[in-house]
């Protein structure tokens, strides 16, 4: 796995199943009993007219973006956590089959940026 690989499978698995997954969501609450805050989103976008459910749908993805965009500028060290001086170092490793290999090589390009290169390509 390189860090691009590792990049598409987080927007295949997280950023497209997170949107899609609320979408559902507020469209048809699942269970007997939901969460009363579900159902009150729910009953809000299943008012709104197909533009206003295109243009949420839109809001969503920014929303996903934006935040998935923090976690790798974290995990890359060009966003800080640590409220120090002396800041640490995130390495980000995938283990299999016995092999170890470093996803946020220094060397390789950003995760955040190629983040925004296959989001961007996607809009």
């Amino acid at each position: 796995m390189d860090s691009e690989y590792f990049v598409k499978g987080i927007v295949s698995s997280v950023r497209d199943s997170a949107v899609n997954d609320t979408l559902s969501l507020m469209e048809e609450p699942p269970g007997r009993r939901p969460r009363k805050k579900v159902i009150e989103l729910s009953e809000w976008y299943n008012e709104q007219s197909i533009t206003n459910k295109e243009m949420i749908k839109k809001a969503l993805y920014e929303v996903v973006d934006a935040s998935l965009f923090g976690i790798f500028a974290v995990i890359d060290g060009v966003r800080t956590i640590e409220d120090t001086e002396n800041k640490g170092v995130f390495k980000l490793f995938f283990n299999k089959d016995g092999e170890k290999k470093l996803i946020n090589e220094e060397s390789n390009e950003y995760l955040h940026d190629i983040y925004n290169s296959i989001t961007k390509s996607r809009e």
